[in-house]
């Protein structure tokens, strides 16, 4: 009820040139760089308009999809609400996986294909950009994450000692390994009561499912995904758990009350 109240009234004090730097910030030292803002974006932008498209590279690589999207609410409920643990993701599951390196998670996921497609399953890494928070003056938090080359032979046997909850040890064998998988979560400070959110993918399925066709389910579920996470963020009093949550550049995360 919050975010919708809030965007009923919009005003924005943030202007278009301090999107405009602040985007030249993140992408200064960022993990993934995205393509300079346009105007038409830019516009839509401060209109509190999602603003989605397509990164098309070269012809042998797989697009991009991103979503923006100025949220008039204060960045650490934003990150709350991105990093939420007891998010129910439909078709997935998670394992926490060991050795990840120093400052990195490792997840394996695991997910539901429709028939008559096989399943799908990889191991990301997943990370903090610390030093892009730090050179940003904390300005701008990135959570990217990346495919862990070589690591899924590593958890055949576990799915085989049935450790990863719904994952049988049959399920796992017919499942199909996932090679390209990558994105972020950006979350930049405009103002107090300002955040620019940025979610982007990229992503190669394999098998018999075209790139562009998940490219285009990407597309289609950006604003459930942005609605959902907003949302979350207003409403982190009832689940925020303070003192757990470390964000980028190695601080605590903290809600800053609304106004």
């Amino acid at each position: 009820m919050f975010f919708l109240t809030a965007l009923m009234s919009l005003s924005w004090a943030t202007t278009p040139e301090e999107v405009v730097s602040a985007w030249a910030v993140f992408n200064a030292g960022a993990e993934l760089p995205l393509p300079k803002m346009t105007e038409p974006q830019l516009d839509r932008l401060l209109e509190g308009k999602l603003v989605k498209y397509r990164e098309v590279g070269a012809e042998d690589e797989p697009q991009r999809v991103v979503g923006m999207q100025i949220v008039p609410m204060d960045r650490s409920r934003i990150w709350a609400a991105a990093r939420a643990e007891d998010v129910d993701y439909d078709g997935a599951i998670f394992w926490a996986v060991a050795g990840a390196p120093e400052g990195r998670e490792r997840w394996y996921e695991w997910i539901d294909i429709p028939f008559p497609f096989a399943d799908r399953h990889f191991v990301l890494d997943v990370w903090d950009n610390d030093a892009l928070a730090k050179s940003s003056d904390n300005r701008v938090w990135e959570h990217p994450w990346a495919i862990a080359k070589g690591v899924l032979p590593q958890t055949q046997e576990a799915a085989a000692r049935g450790e990863i909850e719904g994952v049988s040890p049959a399920v796992y064998r017919k499942s199909v390994e996932v090679n390209i998988n990558n994105g972020a979560w950006v979350a930049i400070a405009l103002s107090p009561d300002e955040t620019l959110l940025v979610f982007h993918a990229q992503s190669v399925v394999g098998g018999a499912i075209p790139d562009k066709l998940i490219a285009d389910f990407v597309m289609m579920s950006m604003g459930k995904v942005f609605k959902g996470l907003t949302a979350r963020a207003s409403n982190c009093e009832e689940w925020f758990k303070p003192g757990k949550l470390v964000g980028p550049g190695g601080e605590l995360v903290t809600l800053r009350e609304t106004q």
